[in-house]
């Protein structure tokens, strides 16, 4: 037994435990193999997910899980309810508030809710200014509506230095500068997109055709 009811493992609960503490041992978090186990109990003891989740209403990881179930049943009102809730029972938790956060932007961004869903990127990296999906979900999405345009580009331009030779990230790049009219820098981010490996995607080659008819590359 590990003693990991909320996630952390108490090392001091026996004495193994504890004699691997002064040998060096870093605890393990099992937050997210509690909250799934949690979640299954939950399930198996009620009738369904929202009477599931008053079993437990002072957890933050169920309500997290609860939101990304309700996010891919495409319930989103539903997600963001639980979010907002979940957020505020996460107690020196970083790692986990930054789910939280990022699951917020996404959903936001599905229900039109731009301001909000900005807000939540933004708090997202203030925890991890280096989140490779945080960076390249909110560029893509400033892009899409033709705001902010330089910050888009920079967070995008981070995604491909953290990640390199990510065809989707070198394609999000080449799409935002597309968007800027560098057609000369956006053919060349989408060739490296297509020769690292997108050139099964075809969305990734529709870009780059672009992207050579407007740089008179047919």
């Amino acid at each position: 037994a590990t003693q990991c009811d909320y996630g952390p493992v108490n090392m001091d609960v026996y004495s193994t435990g504890r004699d691997l503490l002064e040998a060096g041992v870093i605890p393990a978090n099992m937050l997210a193999e509690t909250a799934y186990v949690k979640l299954g109990w939950a399930l198996g003891n009620s009738k369904g997910i929202k009477e599931a989740k008053e079993l437990f209403p002072t957890q933050a990881p169920f309500y997290y899980f609860f939101g990304v179930s309700s996010f891919q049943e495409n319930k989103y009102e539903e997600c963001i309810e639980a979010l907002l809730t979940g957020k505020e029972l996460v107690i020196e938790n970083k790692p986990l508030l930054l789910e939280f956060y990022q699951l917020l932007g996404d959903a936001y961004h599905k229900t039109g809710e731009h301001s909000n869903s900005d807000s939540y990127y933004e708090l997202a990296l203030e925890i991890d200014p280096k989140n490779t999906y945080v960076l390249n979900n909110y560029a893509y999405y400033l892009s899409v509506r033709k705001v902010k345009l330089e910050k888009a580009a920079a967070m995008a331009a981070t995604c491909n230095e953290v990640v390199p030779g990510q065809p989707s990230y070198q394609d999000t790049y080449g799409w935002i500068l597309f968007i800027m009219k560098d057609y000369v820098k956006s053919e060349e981010w989408r060739r490296k997109a297509v020769s690292g490996g997108g050139n099964e995607n075809g969305v990734i080659l529709e870009h780059y055709g672009d992207a050579l008819f407007m740089t008179g590359k047919k």
